[in-house]
């Protein structure tokens, strides 16, 4: 769509007029929440911001295994004993969860579906679950900030991809106008998945600043969905 001469002047980019549309309704613009998610991430301690990326990690590993068998895959299953691994080493700092994490990112790395220099191999590393756990491995091992902030930002990709097969829309067809009916951008943005996942990795910050790690926080951490329809628990 082609915005008109006035419209441009003051929303020249969809991400501009989006912007705008979710303010009128009240709603963050998820752009910006993600960066302040980054900043915040920032000025964590490398415990907090680990089990953080753990958290991210694990909602999204838990939306993958209530899949039908048929759609789950293997590599991305196979973090589960990782990511559990890590969950229980992560207040004690723990070698054996040090060790069993590094050993994990060492056979992906050694493996076909590490294929970053351009060759071909299966894409199952690019699938959110498993790319959110591979990079909560390497915040886990690092602190990485750049880690942690990867992690959440493939749960914020997921919710976004659940909203667009939901609603089905044509991200072509709307009026370059921010009073306009939203376009197929910010319906998603404004979807229950989005905001859901946003709020919640709102929420978890809040509490590991307030609190740091302990049983409860990390109890909280593993608790609940991101989204309506993933329904779990672990």
């Amino acid at each position: 769509m082609t915005p008109d001469t006035g419209s441009t002047n003051n929303y020249p980019t969809q991400g501009d007029l989006a912007r705008e549309q979710l303010r009128r309704r009240g709603v963050p613009y998820f752009a910006d929440v993600q960066r302040e998610i980054g900043d915040r991430l920032g000025r964590l301690g490398h415990g907090p911001r680990k089990a953080f990326a753990l958290a991210c990690a694990h909602r999204l590993l838990c939306w993958h295994e209530s899949l039908p068998d048929a759609q789950q895959r293997a590599f991305t299953l196979s973090w589960r004993p990782v990511l559990d691994e890590m969950w229980r080493g992560i207040t004690s700092d723990s070698q054996e969860a040090q060790e069993h994490a590094r050993q994990a990112l060492d056979a992906f790395h050694a493996g076909p579906y590490d294929h970053n220099n351009g060759q071909d191999g299966p894409d199952d590393a690019n699938e959110d679950a498993a790319a959110a756990c591979i990079y909560a491995t390497e915040c886990y091992l690092t602190g990485d900030v750049q880690s942690a902030r990867w992690s959440a930002e493939h749960a914020i990709d997921l919710a976004f991809r659940l909203a667009g097969e939901e609603l089905q829309l044509d991200p072509n067809d709307f009026v370059w106008d921010p009073a306009a009916e939203p376009m197929p951008l910010v319906k998603e943005a404004m979807h229950a998945a989005v905001q859901g996942e946003l709020r919640r990795q709102i929420s978890d910050l809040e509490l590991l600043e307030g609190e740091g790690i302990n049983v409860g926080v990390l109890q909280h951490l593993r608790r609940g969905a991101a989204w309506q329809g993933l329904k779990t628990d672990q």
